[in-house]
């Protein structure tokens, strides 16, 4: 039986007893006094269990809690040893010289399995949106931002690109890719 069907006919047999007590000197049957001393030892039984199993679930929830934070300082650890690496191959060689060799691509190491190269991406910079036009800024619900893809086509096809010199600029990013 379940918790809420025991409230229940625990209700319910109060509601009896207070039907079918005497009268005269409050006495309730016995039978009814039998089943609700039953009822009430099944729903102490049955709170107990639940509550043990809450106690189980917030255990579980704060271990799960713990493992995560354990986790992610391992992620962090090992996004740190990354970033220490790629550091120590960009001294060994750098960008100045991947620049000066190509505009877009520069292998460090050219390996048919693990190649090094320096690989330039652009990136539009908005100093000033309140200034841009309005077909350059995408509005989504409840905030405004500018729309860097057709940004950056304006200002490469040259369409409205003297307007724009000095709301945004591109700015070019060398960033280090190995495999």
């Amino acid at each position: 039986m379940y918790l809420f069907e025991i409230r229940n006919e625990l209700r319910a047999i109060l509601a009896r007893m207070d039907e079918e007590a005497d009268p005269e000197t409050g006495e309730v049957p016995a039978e009814l006094e039998a089943a609700f001393e039953a009822l009430e030892a099944d729903s102490d039984e049955k709170l107990r269990a639940y509550a043990a199993v809450y106690k189980e679930l917030e255990a579980d929830k704060e271990s799960a809690h713990k493992e995560r934070q354990r986790i992610a300082a391992i992620e962090q650890r090992i996004g740190k040893s990354m970033d220490r690496l790629l550091d120590r191959i960009a001294d060994a060689v750098p960008v100045e010289d991947a620049v000066q060799r190509t505009k877009t691509r520069r292998t460090v190491l050219s390996d048919p399995i693990l190649p090094i190269e320096y690989a330039a991406s652009q990136r539009v910079e908005v100093h000033d949106m309140d200034k841009l036009p309005a077909d350059l800024v995408r509005v989504i619900p409840e905030r405004r931002e500018p729309d860097k893809a057709a940004i950056k086509a304006a200002l490469k096809y040259d369409y409205v690109a003297a307007a724009l010199t000095d709301v945004v600029e591109i700015r070019t990013i060398h960033k280090l890719r190995i495999g």
